[in-house]
């Protein structure tokens, strides 16, 4: 049996202030993760070797989605840095594009490209991406993104409140998991709803939310319930330890010990 550490953090795009940066990469240095996957990460060479160097991290890989989404001059994605070599990875979009959010954000490039990213550790399988791309949560009925309740129609994809449903992510992440079995695969990733597993049913057969019913986020940068970040673990794995820290951006800073 051996004990892995892993964490994950979405940096919103990472604001490019040094002093922000400098803070994210002690708090790397400090954290001491295994496995630290990353969301709204920047295209910047720069900063993956600075943060290689902070976790001594021998491996990554990254996956560049889109624009940044807070104006920075700079495409973002997530990314997966690693003690242990990565031995493959694959890139999995989830199935119906966001096109009725595309009147409201503009470009599509706009719309932080929602995808996930399945890494290979020999033993263990790891995703890590943005949430999907959910309108039902949009929706009045849901009270989320009020701003956009004025025109709720312009934004519904032939009729229906979705652009991609929960059942979709469900049937993904389901597709996932049986095609790594016996493999454990375990889940760390920005899904932009509260209570992932809530909505869905295959999963949560499957997979054990290390955080459920905690605050993720700060209030003032959501609407919801602010559990928007998640680490999803089988069942049957034995969790050692494990940390929520309010993190220097906007997204805390999860992290997970197991025994594997």
């Amino acid at each position: 049996m051996k004990r892995i550490k892993i964490a994950t953090w979405n940096i919103g795009s990472m604001p490019e202030k040094e002093s922000n940066r400098e803070a994210v990469l002690a708090c790397i240095a400090g954290l001491d993760a295994d496995i630290l996957c990353m969301q709204e990460f920047p295209e910047d060479a720069e900063l993956i070797r600075r943060i290689c160097d902070a976790g001594q991290y021998q491996d990554y890989k990254t996956l560049m989605t889109s624009q940044s989404h807070v104006g920075l001059p700079h495409r973002m994605g997530i990314a997966a840095f690693s003690r242990m070599r990565q031995e493959k990875a694959e890139v999995h979009s989830l199935p119906i594009p966001y096109e009725s959010l595309i009147s409201f954000y503009g470009r599509r490039e706009q719309l932080h490209g929602k995808a996930f990213m399945a890494v290979w550790f020999g033993d263990l399988v790891l995703i890590t991406g943005h949430g999907f791309p959910c309108v039902r949560y949009c929706s009045p009925r849901f009270g989320f993104r009020q701003e956009m309740t004025e025109n709720w129609s312009s934004y519904c994809v032939s009729g229906t409140e979705y652009a991609v449903s929960h059942e979709d992510l469900d049937h993904w992440a389901e597709e996932i998991r049986k095609a790594c079995d016996p493999l454990p695969v375990i889940v760390a990733a920005d899904f932009n709803v509260d209570r992932q597993l809530d909505y869905m049913p295959e999963c949560r057969k499957h997979w054990q939310d290390v955080f459920e019913g905690e605050v993720t986020r700060p209030p003032q940068y959501n609407i919801g319930e602010y559990k928007t970040d998640a680490i999803l673990l089988p069942q049957d794995c034995r969790i050692a330890g494990r940390e929520n820290i309010p993190g220097i951006l906007d997204h805390h800073l999860l992290s997970v010990t197991v025994e594997l």
